[in-house]
Parts: C-alpha cells; structure tokens; sequence
C-alpha cells in the first residue's frame, strides 16, 4: 500500500475516505466524482441530453438500468454514444438522493491495464497490488469498463495474455459476484473474445444483454458542420 497513489488509493479502497483539505465546499461531492471517473465532461453526460431516436434500445435500456442494473455490453462503431450511454447510467446511480445512491465506478479498459502495469515497478510487487485492483473493480456495486479492444487493431498489442487474463479476471470476479457490468467496445462478440477470452464473453451473455449501437459518428457530422460554418 505504500506505493500507491493518493488518487489510485481512493478508487481502490473499499471505502471512500472523508474529503480533502482544502477543496471547495460548496460541492463537497465534486472530488469523489474526480476519483470514481464522472468529474469533467464525463459529469455532463446525461440521459436528457441524448438524443433517443438515434438509439432507442440502448436509450431505453440505460433509462430502465437506474431501477433494475444488469449488465449490458454497448458494441458498435465510434461516435455512436456508447460511452455517453455509459456515462449517463453512472451520473443517474450517482445522482439519486440517500440511501438510493449507488456506489459505480467509470474506467476505461487501457487505464485499467495501466494502472496494473505500474504495481509491476514497486520494489516489493509480489502481485498484491494487482489483487488490490481486481478485489475493487470486482466488488464495486456498478463497474462501467470503457472502450474495451482497441480501435483499428484485431487483438491486443504486446502482451495479449496479460489482457486477456485481466479482462477475464474482471469479467469473472463480476460474475461469481453477481454484480452487473456496464462495458463499452468497438468489437462484436466474437472479436471481442480476442480481447477478454471467450469463456468472458459467455459470461457477460448470461449476465445481460448486448446492445449494437449503428449509425455515423456524431463527431465527425459535428465536424463537418464547423468546418462548413467556417467556409460559409
């Protein structure tokens, strides 16, 4: 534990520690969002702000999980609002009054690998660090795993075992809890047994649903918009 970050000891920690000296108190919450991944842009996703006839099923499945979380993977191309979708479910959970509130944690799938990785620097890894992560990210009431499988690339780059193995470990850890997963990807079914094993992607098909997301990128219309506003 001495190794660890303030910041990296905060998501990690089964319990959240009283806030910081120091910050503003006017939103005293503001520094937990920080550390559970909704601080920033990712605070303004919400479900009013999405426009549902772009994605109906996905919009009515994310409004339905505030009531009834179960796990669900997004899949389809970028730019489609797989991680806003996400990101929204998690403002909802974080947003309810009282004991209503449910604890969710926001990660993408590459930090997460990172954040491992360094635990292989200290002086003394002797892979507790690791179980640390896996025992957080597989105990938290709701996980949200972002982008998982890396744009333009079939398999993983480098050490595919080692994400594999993690992606599994996470997946695996959810299911023997039987607590949902909210995941993010740019890879069908079967292309994305390539990133977390098959027997994973089995797991998830039990565990909920998955949701292919279609259509243009909204980026690259919001893109071509400015670029004719500027020439106009």
């Amino acid at each position: 534990m001495d190794h660890i970050s303030e910041v990296e000891l905060l998501t990690i920690s089964p319990t959240i520690k009283s806030q910081p000296k120091g910050k503003p108190s006017a939103k005293p919450q503001n520094w937990m969002r920080d550390r559970l991944g909704f601080g920033g842009v990712a605070s303004t996703k919400a479900l009013k702000t999405f426009d549902r006839s772009k994605q109906p099923e996905a919009y009515d499945f994310a409004l339905s999980f505030v009531d009834c979380p179960r796990s669900v993977v997004f899949w389809g191309p970028n730019g489609v609002g797989k991680t806003h979708l996400a990101l929204a479910i998690g403002n909802s959970l974080l947003d309810r009054k009282g004991a209503a509130n449910v604890p969710v944690l926001f990660i993408s799938f590459d930090d997460a690998l990172r954040q491992i990785r360094k635990t292989f620097q200290w002086e003394s890894y002797d892979g507790h660090g690791e179980w640390l992560y896996i025992e957080r990210w597989t105990t938290i009431p709701v996980l949200i795993l972002d982008e998982v499988g890396q744009a333009g690339r079939d398999k993983p780059a480098g050490d595919g075992e080692f994400t594999r193995r993690i992606g599994y470990d996470i997946i695996d850890g959810r299911y023997r809890n039987g607590l949902p997963i909210v995941l993010t990807t740019n890879k069908s079914p079967n292309e994305l047994c390539e990133w977390i094993t098959q027997s994973a992607v089995d797991r998830l098909m039990e565990m909920g649903r998955f949701i292919k997301m279609e259509g243009k990128s909204w980026r690259q219309g919001r893109r071509r918009t400015s670029s004719s506003t500027k020439s106009g």
